[in-house]
């Protein structure tokens, strides 16, 4: 992607944006995730729309606004950081994305184009879904121009992969089902994953293709120490970033754990059910121990990132918020993490540690000898977590070992190989 001057990109604070209103002696009106200035904008009200990555509304906004009180042109606005976070980076839906100031489509929209022209430079924005692009990053909505909505068709990407299924809608970017259509061979099945530019857009203006970039840069370093999809090709097309990879049969250990419980508790597993379970743990803190010795942290252990097979292979995937340790790097770290697995310090944004990981491991394994989602849990204190467990698996040395792994101060957690004698020693503690 091409990256707009530093000068307009800067962290945002918390606060909300009410102050540049003020400044030029606005009110306003709140209505969800917006400020509204001067009449109401409703649903059927036409709209013209100004998507700007995070960093750079403030600056945006400053230079925008004034035009927009000098023309007495009505607007609204995101009314704070957390709901632009929000829009941006789709968490409000796909009807939301890319929506930061909206205005009523002027009656001369060339006139005004050429008015806040010079505004426009530098800035960028995510593509708001459904909507024309006029200029940079404005849209306006296709009623407008008289344009039928886009019709469905065959989609093929690269020229060469056939685009069969969406395996899962994001705003931030689809995972594809696809097929290769490689020359003379057969078609090959392959996944593909999508990353929208400028979507999940940080202060050093990383978007999703960035992330994708150094997912796959991980796998192709890994493919011959642990079991990761093999990677077949990293390409971007009208703006967007794909990474192709090689499809990996096999069932989530969110749903092995699901299937093997069938709503019952440990106690009441067959013991070949709970041995099933203790070798797959088994064998997801060997890969990490891999991992780790490598210098690298995947910070995303969840029980929707390990894939086993019918062979009983364990895959580990979505290495995008990896980091490395040796390299310090990537800096910032990227953000964001799977809630229930996700460590306090990293939902804060510090600066990774190995603890990060072990915090998502004793998720997994809270998990997978319990039955319960971590999210699920509602934990008043670190001796309840250990009392539930001790209850659920009648193992004090796995209760103990749980609790501390998922202790809020990272100093006090386990270091992985007491995980792994913990682990690999209950088949002796059951027979006890």
């Amino acid at each position: 992607m091409t990256h707009s001057s530093p000068a307009l990109s800067r962290p945002v604070s918390n606060a909300d944006f009410s102050q540049l209103l003020l400044d030029h002696g606005l009110s306003w009106e709140l209505d969800g995730y917006y400020f509204l200035c001067g009449e109401r904008i409703t649903i059927e009200t036409y709209k013209m729309y100004f998507s700007v990555v995070l960093s750079q509304i403030p600056a945006f906004l400053s230079r925008l606004i004034p035009i927009l009180v000098s023309e007495q042109i009505s607007f609204a606005v995101v009314r704070d950081e957390q709901s632009a976070r929000t829009i941006l980076n789709g968490l409000a839906g796909l009807a939301h994305v890319g929506k930061v100031l909206m205005i009523p489509v002027p009656k001369d929209v060339e006139k005004f184009l050429s008015l806040i022209g010079p505004v426009l430079t530098g800035f960028q924005g995510p593509v708001v879904p459904g909507k024309c692009r006029l200029a940079g990053h404005v849209y306006i909505d296709r009623e407008v121009t008289g344009l039928k909505p886009d019709q469905p068709k065959v989609q093929v990407l690269a020229g060469k992969y056939l685009v069969l299924s969406s395996l899962k809608k994001d705003p931030k970017g689809e995972v594809l089902k696809a097929l290769y259509l490689s020359g003379w061979f057969c078609p090959k099945r392959c996944i593909i994953k999508e990353g929208k530019a400028l979507m999940i857009c940080d202060a050093a203006l990383r978007d999703m293709g960035d992330r994708l970039k150094w997912q796959a840069a991980l796998l192709n370093r890994l493919e011959d120490i642990i079991a990761v999809p093999r990677v077949l090709e990293l390409f971007t097309e009208n703006g967007n970033t794909y990474l192709v990879l090689e499809r990996v049969s096999g069932q989530s250990m969110g749903k092995v754990i699901e299937k093997v419980y069938g709503g019952k508790d440990w106690s009441m597993l067959k013991r070949q059910q709970q041995l099933r379970l203790i070798a797959a743990m088994v064998k997801i803190l060997s890969t990490v121990e891999q991992v780790h010795l490598r210098g690298l942290l995947h910070r995303d252990l969840s029980t929707a990132n390990f894939l086993l097979n019918q062979k009983g292979d364990l895959y580990l995937i979505d290495w995008e918020l990896a980091f490395d340790l040796q390299r310090q790097y990537p800096l910032p770290p990227f953000g964001f993490g799977t809630p229930g697995f996700i460590s306090p310090e990293q939902n804060l944004g510090k600066m990774p540690t190995v603890k990060e990981d072990i915090y998502g491991l004793s998720a997994l394994m809270l998990s997978c000898f319990t039955g319960i989602k971590p999210r699920e849990f509602l934990m008043v204190d670190n001796a309840h977590l250990k009392a539930f467990v001790l209850a659920k698996t009648e193992d004090q040395a796995l209760a103990e070992v749980i609790a501390r792994g998922l202790k809020a101060d990272p100093d006090q957690r386990p270091v992985l190989s007491e995980l792994q004698a913990v682990v690999e020693n209950m088949p002796v503690r059951i027979n006890a």
